[in-house]
């Protein structure tokens, strides 16, 4: 269920995320909201469950104009709050946390360079 807050709050989202972590980090005053899906989070706590840790979250929601600032897909799933951008733990195999995410999150898109793994719950034609 996508839902709407108002950002720069401190919010238990989730078992392991709060609202900061995961609101549009642009410093515009005119960004003002944070969209999350709860079914993203879910699947985040899962995923967490699997490798018993934390697990950084690099980008979750953006307003469009830090998806224009950052080079984002102009339909990007990160606007509409359905999409995570995660680091993969130091110590974890990045094929094995690439292929963990693949199973839980709809889509997955790796960024080989960074360990950095795009997962969303968008549903793709």
């Amino acid at each position: 269920m996508l839902k709407r807050m108002k950002k720069g709050l401190d919010v238990q989202l989730s078992a392991h995320v709060k609202s900061y972590e995961i609101e549009c980090n642009c410093g515009d005053p005119r960004c003002k909201a944070l969209f999350y899906d709860t079914e993203l989070l879910e699947k985040f706590e899962i995923l967490r469950l699997i490798w018993g840790e934390a697990i950084q979250i690099n980008s979750g929601h953006r307003c469009c104009l830090h998806n224009f600032d950052v080079q984002g897909a102009k339909q990007s799933t990160h606007m509409i709050g359905m999409a995570l951008d995660l680091v993969c733990p130091t110590h974890v195999d990045w094929t094995w946390f690439q292929y963990s995410c693949e199973e839980i999150f709809e889509f997955t898109f790796a960024y080989e360079n960074c360990h950095v793994v795009h997962c969303d719950i968008y549903i793709r034609d």
